[in-house]
């Protein structure tokens, strides 16, 4: 489990590290950081569990049946959370031509002041 750990551990630090550079900069999340300093934590615990003679965990939460639950829930929301970062940063980077913000000129020619009549201008009833 704790060779797990460490690659888990390593591979969120990785994603996370690979979308911190862009989100926070452009957009400065808080999630971000915080779910990329989780995965280093879990790395180093990782590294550090792997080295020491492995010890029964006295966590009751992470004994016994819940464990796996507890693991795979954990897992799967790290998951959601950098698909959901790194889809919401390439959505909101794509720029194409429909949303595009400028609007586009007209087909037709556009008179300037002095060719237009007093009609044209709204201009009929401020001179009488």
């Amino acid at each position: 489990m704790y060779a797990g750990q460490f690659w888990t551990g390593l591979l969120l630090a990785f994603a996370y590290g690979a979308s911190l550079l862009g989100t926070v900069l452009f957009y400065g999340f808080v999630t971000t950081p915080i779910l990329w300093l989780c995965g280093l934590f879990l790395a180093w615990y990782g590294v550090r569990r792997a080295r020491l003679k492995p010890k029964p965990v006295k966590f009751w939460l992470l004994a016994g049946p819940f464990r796996r639950l507890i693991v795979a829930m954990t897992t799967l929301l790290f998951a959601a959370l950098i698909v959901f970062d790194l889809h919401y940063f390439k959505s909101s980077m794509d720029i194409s031509a429909d949303s595009n913000p400028l609007p586009s000129l007209p087909d037709q020619v556009v008179l300037q002041p002095s060719e237009l009549t007093p009609e044209e201008a709204g201009m009929t009833n401020f001179l009488l």
